[in-house]
């Protein structure tokens, strides 16, 4: 479990009622190895692992958790990865109140015969802009350092959860070498009606 940032507001984006979906903080932030057996399964079953997991971790029924989006995606060296690219995923979507990111493969891994990865960490930004200091620092050149907050390395079969709202902007960091291929799912909870997601 690691340390997730409590400043964070879910800003203008609709409330989440449902407070059971929640544990205590009101927010996580999880990096699990091994959790997933089978990579190889399609999106659907890794979907259903994934929220079990969640339910499990969570401590609260299976069927308050609902699949809403799922996409793959390899970033390789000559992505413009952008300057706005960190963002919280309930902002985008009022139904991502959890999300995944299963990486397939890891920073000894290759895609598409290219070299290994180097780069391409999942970075969480642990301060707002008017806290003391900027956690984000933009360079003239479009790079971002991140002066305060948490990366995650990419390994095959790490699964990092987190709660979709402001408590946890989140970026992919720059691929400096090779290719990051991950898998990402997007939860919403309901604890009144399931079917209503």
């Amino acid at each position: 479990l690691l340390r997730c940032f409590l400043g964070g507001t879910r800003g203008e984006a609709p409330p989440i009622d449902d407070l059971c979906c929640f544990p205590a903080t009101g927010c996580f932030r999880w990096v699990l190895d091994d959790r997933i057996a089978d990579l190889s399964n399609s999106p659907e079953k890794l979907a259903q692992s994934i929220k079990s997991i969640i339910a499990s971790e969570l401590g609260i029924a299976n069927d308050t958790v609902k699949l809403t989006a799922h996409f793959g995606r390899t970033y390789i060296a000559e992505d413009d990865m952008g300057v706005n690219s960190w963002h919280a995923d309930y902002y985008d979507k009022s139904s991502f109140v959890f999300s995944a990111i299963l990486y397939r493969m890891g920073e000894s891994d290759t895609v598409d015969g290219r070299p290994p990865l180097i780069g391409g960490w999942t970075g969480f930004v642990d301060a707002t802009d008017s806290d003391e200091g900027q956690p984000l620092q933009r360079l003239a050149n479009g790079s971002i350092i991140l002066h305060r907050g948490t990366v995650v390395a990419p390994k095959q079969g790490r699964l990092v959860l987190s709660s979709g709202g402001g408590e946890n902007f989140h970026s992919v960091l720059p691929v400096l070498q090779g290719g990051r291929s991950a898998e990402q799912f997007f939860f919403g909870c309901s604890c009144a009606d399931p079917n209503e997601l």
